[in-house]
């Protein structure tokens, strides 16, 4: 993807992250998780056979959804954000006025707060489903919470490149914040997300 300059700040002042965000950059900061007793027993039976992003075609969930490498675009409006991801055609709509969660209930994506801060969008999120957050497994428990900063992070051989930084909170199964981070380049040209529609694997013949 060829470097391309973008305004960093849209007409209003906040940072400009809208457009299409490629993966191309990788994932430069993915470290261990710290687990606890918990977390290590979990890990040490996880068998990706039967990962249920596989197996059942569930959701990825936040956590896995947010540090994937597929691409994301990003529509800025003066409510709201939307963060569209490639992967599982999942749409998040994230608002700015704090609002709070309508039921008690925890799903895959959870409830989300956001605000900017200076030339950062920060994301926190609770009432979180456990999900696993990879290949590998790394499962989260059901107080796990997230929290998700988004910046501008051009350089002049890159040009516009957007970056994130993700810190998971877990009491059930960490013992100290998880940190991950990626960089995406912006896209130069249009790009149309390829839809992949998940397929059960075939049943064991008897």
């Amino acid at each position: 993807n060829a470097s391309v300059t973008v305004a960093l700040t849209l007409d209003d002042g906040r940072p400009n992250l809208s457009g299409t965000w490629l993966g191309g950059l990788g994932r430069d900061g993915r470290t261990p998780p710290p687990f606890n007793e918990a977390g290590t027993a979990l890990q040490a039976e996880f068998d990706p056979l039967n990962d249920p992003a596989f197996a059942e075609c569930a959701e990825h969930g936040l956590v896995r959804q947010a540090m994937s490498g597929h691409p994301l675009r990003i529509m800025q409006y003066e409510d709201r954000v939307l963060l569209e991801y490639e992967q599982d055609a999942v749409t998040r709509v994230i608002y700015l006025d704090g609002r709070g969660p309508q039921t008690t209930e925890h799903t895959a994506y959870g409830h989300h707060v956001a605000r900017y801060e200076n030339d950062t969008l920060v994301i926190e999120t609770t009432q979180l489903i456990g999900r696993l957050t990879g290949t590998q497994g790394n499962a989260l428990s059901d107080l796990s919470t997230v929290k998700e900063t988004l910046r501008r992070v051009d350089t002049p051989d890159l040009g516009a490149v957007l970056g994130m930084t993700l810190v998971v909170t877990d009491p059930g199964h960490l013992t100290g914040p998880w940190e991950m981070s990626w960089r995406k380049n912006y896209a130069a040209v249009d790009y149309d997300f390829v839809e992949v529609e998940c397929q059960l694997p075939l049943p064991a013949s008897e």
